[in-house]
């Protein structure tokens, strides 16, 4: 992997330590860091509390919580879950359709808006 900004490298230390990151985690923050993602981000877009996305080793923690709760469902458990989120999804869907935020979305995709 190539080296770090010295300075984004203390950054990510310094995080690393003010987190209590255990060494599974460390791993996962130097292996995303080294992938463009900023510790005060992640990939699976998670959001904390607030709306905002949640920090790397939060969004890691939250996605290991998720993760070991999904193993401990039964098969029911889980469809019903996949049921339930596919009809927030498509609810979702609808409403953009009603706002008409979704043809206008692809029109500024299409027309190379958003680029």
């Amino acid at each position: 992997m190539p080296k770090l900004d010295p300075e984004l490298h203390r950054e990510v230390q310094d995080y690393l330590a003010e987190m209590n990151a255990d060494k599974a985690e460390r791993d996962d923050v130097w292996y995303w860091v080294h992938h463009g993602v900023d510790i005060y981000d992640n990939p699976w877009f998670y959001y904390n509390d607030a709306g905002w996305p949640a920090d790397l080793i939060t969004a890691i923690r939250m996605d290991k919580d998720r993760r070991e709760e999904h193993e401990v469902m039964s098969e029911e458990e889980r469809l019903e879950l996949s049921r339930d989120y596919s009809e927030e999804a498509r609810a979702f869907e609808r409403s953009l359709w009603e706002m008409d935020a979704l043809p206008r979305l692809a029109d500024l995709v299409l027309n190379d808006h958003l680029t």
